[in-house]
């Protein structure tokens, strides 16, 4: 065994398993069956000479070696992405990222810092014209209730959506039903959750609502703000909460919605590394 290195994708197989604890969730990160996971963890183990994990009936769990030999490989295979993304950052590059004005202001730009600190050399240019920058710019951040990964597509975050209304329309709400007495604040057609919210409530009539439907998000937040209405909003309007302007009033939530960032760049070595470290911020939120 003297001088040989396992192949990578052994290795991280072994690392997503041992930090996640189990093979069927290291399959969903690394996007590979449960049977690969646990083929390439059985190779490693031979190529070692060592056990790694005991399969038990409902579970594995690391051995002793396993739990020595975790660290080490955590630690390399963060040092060698850390110089993966390191490598052509020495001259200046500009990356175009279109997004909501919504999502800009409550996750993306509190942590450009992070970014820019990182990779000094590379210039993010944020766009809010969803429809123009579709084409034109080199990462898309979308939200969307029915998407699909694909190779350019990838899930960064999923919401839960719940109702949001102010404190003094909240006294008014005795059950869910209560909310039909309020004006509701909703997106487009094809973003708006209110008709699957209405159904996990066990709601199944609509028709008497009154609809207010309002597109950019941030007005639709501050219209819920001012009592016009009720809106179905996510983790991100905490501040709101925080402040005392807007309270949930139930504790029901729609789940599934996402946020997708699509990489569409003609130079899709600076946005790859973009949207590695936009999941790495989106898997450290949650």
């Amino acid at each position: 065994m003297a001088n040989h290195i396992p192949p990578l994708n052994y290795l991280r197989a072994f690392e997503a398993a041992g930090r996640l604890g189990g093979f069927n969730l290291a399959a969903d990160e690394l996007n590979l069956s449960q049977s690969t996971v646990s083929y390439r963890i059985g190779k490693l183990e031979s190529d070692l000479g060592v056990l790694l994990f005991q399969r038990l009936t409902r579970r594995t769990e690391l051995t002793k070696d396993g739990l020595e030999f975790l660290p080490t490989v955590t630690s390399t295979l963060r040092q060698l992405q850390d110089g993966v993304d390191k490598l052509g950052t020495g001259s200046r590059r500009a990356l175009a990222v279109t997004l909501s004005s919504y999502l800009a202001m409550r996750w993306l730009s509190p942590n450009l810092a992070h970014w820019s600190s990182r990779y000094p050399n590379v210039d993010i240019h944020l766009d809010h014209d969803m429809k123009q920058g579709a084409v034109e710019s080199d990462i898309v951040i979308f939200w969307c209730k029915h998407a699909t990964e694909q190779q350019s597509t990838q899930l960064l975050f999923e919401t839960d959506m719940s109702p949001y209304c102010t404190p003094q329309i909240a006294a008014t709400l005795k059950t869910p039903k209560d909310i039909l007495k309020h004006p509701l604040l909703t997106a487009q057609p094809h973003l708006d959750t209110w008709p699957e919210w209405m159904e996990l409530a066990g709601i199944s009539d609509m028709s008497g609502a009154t609809c207010r439907r309002i597109t950019d998000s941030n007005v639709r937040i501050k219209a819920a703000v001012d009592g016009l209405g009720i809106v179905l909003g996510n983790r991100f309007m905490q501040p709101e909460v925080d402040a005392g302007f807007l309270v949930r009033p139930f504790d029901i939530a729609v789940h599934g919605p996402g946020f997708y960032s699509r990489n569409q760049s003609r130079s899709p070595d600076v946005a790859d590394r973009f949207v590695r470290w936009l999941q790495k911020i989106a898997l450290s939120d949650n």
